[in-house]
């Protein structure tokens, strides 16, 4: 029997629910900030990455470098990303997100990476975060909202297991309402 040792072998094809982008002052960089979800049969999981992507170069020297990433979990703010200079970018986090961080990266190639961690329950905008059962959506998403916890009304981001039927309703929300 053949097993998955990561989500990308499992679920090969996850969907962004949320992006940002933003180009250091020299033009020489992309920051993204993405939340993605996994989905299918046994896996439900939600992740939130920074990448670092070069504008000019050969296309291997573009490909996207992801530099920090970290599970989404309840009521978590998604990363913010700033440019302060053109080596040196911010990265600022939720404090639930701080003691999971998968990756965290310091320098790559001449940028500097810094990561700030939120208070717990304040936004990247300094306001108290919005209440998000899955930190992946926001309030201005009520569909994806009442679609999940129909779903899965215990756990709508199907964290702590799911039956196929429920994990099949989940991935049909996030495919109708995922902007």
């Amino acid at each position: 029997m053949v097993g998955c040792s990561s989500l990308m072998c499992c679920a090969p094809n996850p969907k962004t629910v949320w992006s940002i982008t933003a180009t250091s002052p020299d033009g020489q960089w992309i920051a993204g900030a993405r939340t993605q979800g996994w989905s299918g049969p046994g896996i439900g999981t939600v992740e939130s990455s920074v990448y670092l992507e070069r504008t000019q170069g050969s296309r291997q020297a573009r490909e996207p470098q992801d530099v920090v990433s970290y599970p989404e979990g309840q009521g978590n703010a998604r990363p913010q990303i700033k440019w302060l200079s053109t080596t040196e970018l911010v990265v600022s986090i939720p404090a639930q997100a701080q003691a999971h961080l998968d990756l965290q990266v310091v320098k790559f190639a001449d940028v500097q990476i810094k990561v700030h961690v939120l208070p717990s329950g304040v936004s990247s905008s300094g306001s108290r975060a919005p209440t998000d059962p899955l930190g992946l959506y926001g309030p201005g998403n009520k569909d994806l909202s009442d679609c999940l916890n129909k779903a899965n009304p215990g756990d709508p981001a199907g964290l702590r297991g799911e039956t196929q039927a429920q994990a099949a309703a989940r991935k049909a929300c996030i495919d109708k309402y995922a902007h």
